[in-house]
Formats: structure tokens, C-alpha cells, sequence
């Protein structure tokens, strides 16, 4: 009962309603903070001013265009407050432009993410440089989808939640079940709680339309670069919430034959408005009289309601497989072919029990990883600084020889005169002689004789 009072019984105008709190699906244990922070006193990050090491790491990009991948690694790990959270995010983005990109380490993208979502109150900014993969590469490992996932979850941030799966989805690999389970979760959850997917664009559009009224007697000419012929990957270039949620449901659903499945699969088709293959999978459910959930067909017939008409014969085209779609949805329901279970409640319930079973283990092959990482960034740096002694050596050695051949020939100039005198020589470079073309024959203009003109008669 105290439970119950604590999360609030009544609403504000004192009538009685059911409330469910959202279950904290994974428990603060997982976050695994106590482990993760020991990292900071380990022998390399102890010594660590982010101050200076920024400073250091900022001029080599001025100077070298490069820094090492281990140095990047050694910033974001030593990062604690939110201080240089701007400065870890400009040496990730210039590393990513540079030549060393590809030799990223995985503890460094981890303690990115981690760093964000414990120091940033706006996580908005971190959902940006997720999508921004080009120029940023950041990309959470199962680990850190959980976390994300749970993370807004846990904040009622469905919209977030849905992006870290849909970019799970992108990257092609739901391998890890709780990832799954979550992505489905935190996507279904955004269907029934839809809310502004692209904010940032949103804000632009307003402060270009606020712009452009402010100068519209203003006449201003922008350069346009090469227009190229349009191409669409149907894949990266996807930017619509629900093809992206849908093509997430549909890749999850591919993966079993049962009713859980089937269901997740047709509603991602549908999301996904591929119509044809929308048919022929409700054609081969009806076929071999494989039952759909009560929820998929409702979350499809609100969908196909919500679409907006289309014109032309391409709309007369996609209004024909509309409707032969409602049909098979009828026969189905005709045939008797409907699993009353709730779809979300099997997907939460599913989300729960693999939670459990998985989550000790998720977080003992993290702490050791934790432990290897810091053994690899020790093991990478010592080689790094050995590879700089090495090469101050050859330098050094260099110099040297430099030196003592200027001294040799100092002190035995008299005795190689003649050989210094060839080289010299040697040196010099030939230049052909300057060809002016063939020379006429003078004439004396004194003895100049002008041919005799005869006059011809014209016959």
C-alpha cells in the first residue's frame, strides 16, 4: 500500500485511476560505476591533466594533422565532469577526419558514451553524434546499447530509446537477445507514445523561416555545387520514424517462424510500406494457417488509417494493394487465425525473464573487459613510447653522422682539395648553348643588284 501511495494513486483533480510504473529493467548493479571508475587510478590516467593533454593533442592536429589513437583513448577515459565534454567531442570528430581513424579503440567509444550519459543533461547532443557516423564513429557495443535503451526507458525518452535501436537496426546485428528484446521494447513503446522524431530539424527549419522574413527585400546568391542524380539506399538514407521502426521489426521478425515473430514481421512490413510483400507474407500466413497477434492487426489497421491518400495512377496502384492488405487482415480474422495475447505485454514479459537470466553474466564479461582494456592501453602505449625512443635513436645516430663527417672534412680539407675541387665540379650543371636558328648570308647592300622586271605582253 505504501508503494502504491508513494508512486501516487490519485491525480490532480482526486479521481482514482490505475498507474503502472515503468520497471526498472535492469538493476543499478548492471551500470557496474565501481568498477568502471577504477580505471581512474590506474597508473596512466592518475597522471592525466585534460588541460594540458588537450593543449598538447590540439597542436599536433595544427601541426602533424594526426594524433595517435591511444592518446585519444587516454583523453576520453580521464574525463570525469562535464568540463571537457566539449573538448573530447572535437578531438573524436578531427581523429575521425584524420588517418588514424581506423585504429580507434573500443574502450574509447565506450567511455564516450559513458561519458555523455553521465555527465549531460542534454542527451540530445549524444543522440546526434550517434547518428552522425561519418563524422564522428561512434559506435556502442551491446554493452552500451543496453544502457542506452534502459537508460531512457527509465526516463520516459521513448523517442531516444527507439534511435539507439533503429541504429542497432542500421548495423544489421541483434545477435545479443537482450539488445532484441529492448530494440522491440523500446520501439512498440514509441508507436503507442509517438512524439517528435527529427527535433533538431524542426528548431532549423523555424530559424530559417524567422531568417528569411527578417531579409526578404535582401537579395542574397549562394554558390550551389554539382547537382548529382538522386540515389536512395533504402537503408541509410531512411529518415521516416516508422520506416525505420518498421524495417527494425522486420529484421527481428525474420529471425524465428513462431507467432511472435510473424506478427513483429508483418506489422514492420507494414510500418515499412512495402505493400507487395506485405501480400505475399499475409497470403503465405493465410496458406499455412500460422496465427498473427490481436495486437499486430490493430497497430496495422491504425496505421493504414493515419496514411494519406495519393494521387495519379500510383496511388490507384498502392490503393488496390491497400485494400486487397485489409482483406487477408479479414480473412484472417474470419479463419479464426488471432492470438489474443497482448503483443507489447509478451514483449515486456520476454524483456524481463531475459534480463534476468543474462544479466550477472553481461556484467561479469564487462568488468573483464574493463580489465583488458586497461592492460591494452598500458600494453599500446608502451610500444608507442619504445617506437619514439627507437626513431629519436636513428635521429640521433643521424646527426652524429652528420657531424663527424662535417669535422672529417674540416680536418682533412688540404689532403681532399682535388676531390672537393671534382665534386664541385661535379655539381655544376651544364646549360646546352642557346640555339638562334640557322644563319642567312649577309648582303652587301652596296653591290645589291634588284633582279631585272620584264613586262610580259598579254597575248
Amino acid at each position: 500500500m505504501l508503494g502504491i501511495l508513494k508512486f501516487g494513486l490519485f491525480t490532480r483533480y482526486g479521481t482514482l485511476q490505475t498507474y503502472k510504473a515503468l520497471r526498472p529493467f535492469m538493476s543499478d548493479a548492471f551500470h557496474s560505476k565501481d568498477v568502471w571508475n577504477k580505471r581512474l587510478h590506474s597508473n596512466i590516467l592518475r597522471k592525466v591533466k585534460l588541460s594540458d593533454l588537450f593543449y598538447e593533442l590540439d597542436t599536433k592536429f595544427n601541426q602533424i594533422g594526426r594524433v595517435s589513437a591511444v592518446d585519444i583513448d587516454i583523453f576520453t577515459n580521464a574525463i570525469n565532469d562535464e568540463v571537457h565534454l566539449d573538448e573530447m567531442e572535437d578531438l573524436v570528430h578531427r581523429f575521425r577526419l584524420s588517418s588514424e581513424a581506423c585504429n580507434i579503440l573500443a574502450s574509447t567509444q565506450h567511455a564516450f558514451i559513458r561519458a555523455f550519459l553521465s555527465f549531460k543533461d542534454d542527451k540530445d547532443d549524444l543522440i546526434r553524434i550517434l547518428n552522425d557516423r561519418l563524422n564522428y564513429g561512434i559506435f556502442p557495443d551491446d554493452y552500451c546499447n543496453i544502457l542506452l535503451m534502459d537508460h531512457f526507458i527509465k526516463e520516459n525518452n521513448f523517442t531516444s530509446a527507439a534511435k539507439v535501436a533503429a541504429n542497432q537496426m542500421l548495423q544489421e546485428d541483434f545477435s545479443n537477445p537482450l539488445v532484441k528484446y529492448f530494440s522491440l521494447y523500446s520501439c512498440h513503446k514509441y508507436l503507442q507514445e509517438p512524439s517528435k522524431w527529427h527535433k533538431s530539424i524542426a528548431s532549423e527549419e523555424e530559424d530559417d523561416i524567422k531568417d528569411k522574413e527578417e531579409e526578404e527585400d535582401e537579395v542574397i546568391k549562394v554558390r550551389v555545387g554539382f547537382i548529382r542524380n538522386p540515389y536512395f539506399d533504402d537503408h541509410f538514407d531512411l529518415t521516416d520514424p516508422y520506416s525505420l521502426i518498421g524495417k527494425t521489426f522486420k529484421m527481428i521478425g525474420e529471425s524465428n517462424n513462431d507467432t511472435y515473430s510473424n506478427s513483429y514481421n508483418l506489422l514492420g512490413l507494414s510500418l515499412y510500406k512495402k505493400w507487395p510483400n506485405v501480400i505475399s507474407f499475409s497470403d503465405y500466413l493465410l496458406e499455412k494457417n500460422l496465427k498473427i497477434n490481436s495486437g499486430c492487426i490493430n497497430e496495422i489497421e491504425k496505421f493504414l488509417s493515419s496514411l494519406p491518400e495519393e494521387e495519379g495512377e500510383i496511388g490507384n496502384t498502392i490503393q488496390k494493394q491497400l485494400t486487397q492488405i485489409k482483406n487477408n487482415l479479414q480473412k484472417v480474422k474470419n479463419n479464426n487465425l488471432i492470438d489474443e495475447k497482448d503483443l507489447f505485454m509478451a514483449t515486456e514479459e520476454n524483456l524481463n525473464r531475459t534480463a534476468k537470466e543474462l544479466e550477472r553474466n553481461i556484467i561479469d564479461e564487462q568488468c573483464q573487459i574493463y580489465e583488458e582494456w586497461e592492460n591494452k592501453r598500458e600494453e599500446i602505449l608502451m610500444n608507442e613510447l619504445e617506437e619514439q625512443r627507437r626513431l629519436q635513436r636513428i635521429e640521433s645516430v643521424k646527426q652524429k653522422k652528420e657531424e663527424l663527417a662535417k669535422k672529417e672534412e674540416e680536418l682533412f680539407f688540404f689532403d681532399l682539395e682535388d676531390k672537393l675541387d671534382l665534386q664541385i665540379e661535379n655539381k655544376r650543371v651544364p646549360y646546352p648553348p642557346k640555339w638562334l636558328g640557322k644563319k642567312k648570308k649577309r648582303i652587301d647592300s652596296a653591290e645589291y643588284i634588284p633582279p631585272e622586271i620584264i613586262k610580259k605582253r598579254s597575248q
